[in-house]
Formats: structure tokens, sequence, C-alpha cells
């Protein structure tokens, strides 16, 4: 009964730890312009020249101006970018979000079967004979 309660309690963990990383972003490596990250139209991370660092759904251009969009209490709200304090432009690469993602689920997943062959194989056998006389 306690290795059940402790499995359960494992699965559960495991379970919500899959939930906190749903929303797992991974972007390109290689900088890119700003006019590109407008052309993509994906996930943007941009990094100042005073190491912050902004995450924006997307990247438009209006008015001459660049903006990050972001979403604030369920509304898009434009943010103006200051294209002299931009360092880095970062867009989302979809194939290492999956890829990450997988990982993330499948790697927990492989290491539970692991342990729970370990578990069972080291569960100590009773033989029936033994107590038959």
């Amino acid at each position: 009964m306690k290795t059940l309660k402790k499995w359960l309690k494992s699965i559960t963990l495991f379970f919500i730890s899959i939930m906190m990383f749903q929303g797992c972003v991974a972007y390109q490596s290689a900088s890119v312009s700003l006019e590109q990250a407008v052309r993509e139209q994906k996930r943007t991370k941009i990094n100042t020249i005073s190491q912050k660092k902004y995450h924006y759904e997307q990247i438009v251009f209006e008015e001459g101006k660049f903006y990050g969009l972001k979403k604030l209490n369920k509304n898009m709200v434009k943010i103006p970018l200051d294209t002299n304090e931009i360092d880095n432009v970062f867009i989302q690469s979809k194939s290492k979000s999956t890829w990450v993602t997988v990982a993330i689920i499948a790697i927990p997943i492989i290491i539970l079967t692991i342990i729970a062959i370990e578990e069972l194989n080291s569960t100590p056998f009773v033989d029936s004979t033994f107590f038959a006389g």
C-alpha cells in the first residue's frame, strides 16, 4: 500500500510539472533584425544594451516605429521599442520549442519507468511453499 501511495505522489508531481512546462518557448540562437522579426510574426525575445530581456508575442511596424505586442490582462498592448537600446533580437524556434516540450515530457517518463522496473525487481518474492508446511 505504501508503494502505491508513493507512486501516486510521483505521478501527480510528474503531471503537475508537465502542465507547468507546456508554455515553454525556445528561441533561435542567431539574432535577427527587427524587420525580419516583423515579417516572421512570431514570439520574440529582445536583449537590450543594459542587459534587460523583454518577451513579446510579436513585433509590429506602424507609423514609422517598432512596437512589441504584449498580452496584459487578456488584451494586446503595443509597447514602443527604442531601437537605439536594442542589442539582440531572437525569434521563436517552433522546432526547438517542440523538442524541448517533448524532452521535458519523455525524460521523466523514461526515468519513472526505470525506477518502476528497478522497484519491481528489488521487491522480495514471497514463496508460497514456505507457508505450506
